[in-house]
């Protein structure tokens, strides 16, 4: 078979080419290196009556997921159909450029497709297990985790209705560190859900801490009040009522004569 060689980031030359039963295989360092890979096979000439081959011939230490999820989905049919209808080089690296003109795709430069306006982004001790809470306790989905070379999680976003969630690990070189490692945050994450204190009381027994009861409040929610394990302080709502400018402005100031009543008798006794 033709050279089908894709130099990955930090591979050893001596690794990249072989033999096996007389057959030039190919292999690559990592997920990164994945577009050259993709590259070279598409430009190789001897078409599908190898495609079995060049499977076969794969080292093992070929990431075997890229053969499940990319290889046979999106690069098999590529691959075909560069060599059927393509008038292709007899031999090409991974580094040469296709010649077929290329229409440049649209990009967009706000990313609608997957950000709103702003995007909270928190620095947490340990990505997974923040990952897990924020999945439990509030309803996010994840969008995905991004490992290190370590295998440690460096970054990973949560969706909720069309809202993204950053998470990322603490960085002391970078000035990152997080809410509980400095002990407090300024920032509270308001959050509305279909029932406040069903979420707070989950929240709670997945390892939150109260900060005080669920109330009705003077601007038509309904909220709780929790600091998450990672000392992040969430505010739990639920949109019970749609008072008019007068009605919350009066509402506050029976509700704040209320809670100075209350903390007068606290501390009187």
């Amino acid at each position: 078979m033709g050279e089908m060689v894709a130099h990955g980031a930090g591979v050893d030359s001596s690794r990249v080419t072989g033999k096996q039963e007389g057959t030039e295989y190919f292999l690559f360092a990592d997920r990164s290196d994945r577009t050259k890979v993709m590259a070279g096979i598409r430009q190789h000439p001897l078409g599908a009556r190898r495609l079995g081959e060049v499977c076969s011939s794969i080292d093992s230490h070929v990431d075997r997921t890229f053969l499940i999820e990319v290889f046979f989905t999106f690069a098999a049919r590529k691959f075909l159909q560069a060599v059927h209808h393509e008038q292709l080089q007899p031999k090409l690296s991974s580094n040469t450029r296709p010649t077929r003109s290329v229409m440049p795709r649209k990009i967009d430069p706000l990313n609608r497709n997957l950000y709103g306006s702003v995007t909270a982004i928190l620095t947490v001790t340990d990505v997974k297990a923040a990952v897990a809470f924020y999945q439990k306790a509030f309803g996010f989905a994840k969008r995905g985790i991004m490992t290190g070379p370590d295998g440690k999680a460096i970054h990973a976003e949560l969706t909720l209705r069309g809202t993204t969630l950053m998470l990322g690990p603490e960085m002391p070189q970078m000035g990152s560190r997080s809410a509980k490692t400095v002990g407090a945050s300024p920032t509270t994450l308001y959050l509305l859900t279909q029932d406040a204190d069903k979420v707070v009381a989950k929240a709670v027994k997945l390892g939150a801490t109260p900060k005080g009861p669920v109330m009705d409040m003077f601007w038509g929610d309904r909220c709780g009040t929790v600091l998450d394990p990672e000392g992040y302080t969430w505010m739990v709502a639920t949109h019970i009522a749609q008072p008019t400018p007068k009605e919350m402005q009066q509402k506050m100031n029976e509700q704040m004569a209320s809670q100075q009543a209350a903390s007068a008798a606290a501390s009187a006794s």
